[in-house]
């Protein structure tokens, strides 16, 4: 933990020092003498370098650019003259605007490549990635105008259709709509009237179902509540049998000298335990209410579901009949479904 504490304040030197002399590197010799003067063993610092160009080259093997690059960054943030992290650098910087397009990666790559052959004049790594991207940014630079010509080419076809297109195909439509024969128009108001017949036939046919699924909650409910009254009153018996059985228990006195006595506190503990299994098997009240609970969300449930369809058709049916030529036929509007009726509000269960 302190070396590394030791490598923070490193770097922090090392970067007020470039400042001081306008971003120029300092010499190896001013390196160690850095390193010296905070207690940090060169050899530690070079060892933190190799760690991250290892880091970085792991990254590249899997093409993760973006953590390649700041782990070659870190390395070089410790020696800036260490070759392999200038490389490597330069080619993630490289990649990285190929993927995004973003500016600073090119001008990252070539800052940190001018400086690789600063430093390693003819290096031919470096010189590869500056020449790959020197070249991918003239395609781009070429290409960037090319999103215009789709453009271009769908308002050139509009104003072809719009302005452009032979009349002799519109006067024609046209004639051929103006030339029906009164049996076609016949047919089209019949064909028109037998449309909103079907629709307005699946509207009621929604109606009813809307009715038997009220129907079906007003004959379910009763009959369910009726069962659950009888298992609780059954159960409300079978509980006093319990509790006067348990009362003839407990007022029996018990002898462990007397062998009959004995006996039979025995026996009627033996019948209280048999009366609970019986009770525990026929106690069904809990459950009862459950499926009643369940029963009941049911209905209400099918009752929402057909209420959604039933305004559903009405919407479709009311849209028709507003529409032309469907609006010329006489047809009403049919009310959608309101829930301000009594005769519809959910039945009251009481127990």
């Amino acid at each position: 933990m302190k070396t590394e504490d030791q490598l923070v304040q490193y770097i922090e030197k090392l970067l007020e020092l470039q400042q001081a002399v306008d971003n120029d590197l300092p010499s190896k010799e001013n390196l160690k003498q850095i390193a010296a003067e905070l207690n940090v063993a060169w050899e530690d610092v070079q060892k933190a370098v190799q760690r991250e160009v290892e880091n970085g080259l792991g990254y590249r093997k899997h093409r993760f650019w973006k953590g390649a690059s700041e782990a070659f960054e870190h390395a070089l943030s410790l020696d800036p003259y260490h070759q392999k992290a200038l490389e490597g650098i330069v080619e993630a910087e490289m990649h990285l605007f190929i993927r995004r397009r973003n500016k600073k990666h090119r001008v990252k790559a070539e800052k940190y490549g001018q400086l690789g052959l600063q430093l390693y004049p003819g290096n031919k790594a470096v010189i590869a990635h500056l020449s790959k991207l020197n070249s991918i940014s003239e395609k781009l630079l070429n290409l960037q105008w090319l999103w215009f010509v789709p453009i271009l080419l769908f308002v050139m076809g509009g104003i072809y259709l719009f302005y452009l297109s032979p009349k002799e195909e519109k006067t024609a439509s046209q004639a051929q709509s103006v030339e029906r024969t009164p049996n076609e128009t016949q047919s089209a108001r019949e064909q028109s009237y037998n449309e909103v017949i079907t629709l307005r036939e699946a509207v009621l046919a929604q109606w009813a179902q809307v009715e038997n699924v009220y129907q079906r909650r007003a004959d379910l409910i009763p009959n369910l509540v009726a069962t659950v009254k009888a298992a609780a009153q059954f159960e409300q018996e079978q509980l006093k049998t319990l509790l006067t059985l348990q009362q003839e228990v407990n007022n029996l006195s018990v002898n462990p000298t007397n062998q009959k006595a004995l006996q039979d506190f025995i026996l009627q503990q033996s019948k209280l335990s048999q009366q609970l299994v019986e009770i525990q098997q026929q106690l069904s009240t809990v459950q009862a209410f459950r499926d009643l609970q369940v029963q009941i969300e049911g209905a209400e449930n099918r009752i929402s579901v057909e209420r959604k369809k039933y305004n559903e058709a009405v919407a479709q049916y009311n849209t028709r009949i507003q529409q032309a030529p469907y609006n010329t036929l006489g047809f009403k509007k049919i009310a959608y479904f309101q829930m301000d009726r009594k005769a519809n509000q959910k039945p009251e269960i009481k127990f």
